[in-house]
């Protein structure tokens, strides 16, 4: 895309050239910084979806032990 709109403006002047390629640039480097903080939020993601899991499985594990410690009679003295 980028190459189509610097074959378009080839016949403007070299002033509104350069501004052009500046804003080209300019947006690329934006759309870098995006997809940074796009994979940073997904790195994010995974981990709090790992935590949610250990607490999920930790819960699971919990609620099994006290099915077990509820089949066993209470000793009293």
């Amino acid at each position: 895309m980028a190459i189509f709109i610097l074959v378009y403006y080839l016949s403007f002047d070299d002033n509104r050239l350069s501004n052009l390629l500046q804003i080209i640039l300019s947006q690329e480097k934006n759309i870098q910084k995006l997809n940074e903080i796009v994979q940073s939020l997904r790195e994010e993601l995974l981990h709090c979806r790992g935590g949610s899991e250990v607490v999920n499985s930790t819960a699971t594990h919990l609620t099994e032990l006290l099915t077990e410690l509820e089949r066993h009679p209470i000793l009293e003295d």
